[in-house]
């Protein structure tokens, strides 16, 4: 599996596990690339509400797949390579 493969799908599991109302904003907005006015106006919540979940929602994403260790083909740690 290549490696963009492998994080979309991490990705998407972890999407997966957020709470439906921050889901439903993230996913209007980044998959069918609606502005928060529009997918607030489908959801029928105000846009201030749409942006809070958006980041709420953001904030998560980016402390789980910062906390997971990835899984990497050489068996190494999933840490960055330092070069000298």
């Amino acid at each position: 599996m290549s490696m963009r493969l492998a994080e979309r799908d991490r990705l998407e599991r972890e999407l997966g596990r957020l709470p439906i109302d921050q889901r439903a904003v993230m996913v209007l907005h980044f998959y069918f690339d609606l502005p928060l006015t529009e997918a607030a106006l489908i959801l029928d919540i105000p846009v201030g509400t749409a942006k809070s979940r958006l980041h709420r929602g953001l904030t998560t994403l980016r402390g789980s797949i910062g906390a997971e260790p990835e899984a990497t083909p050489n068996g190494g740690s999933g840490a960055p390579e330092r070069i000298a």
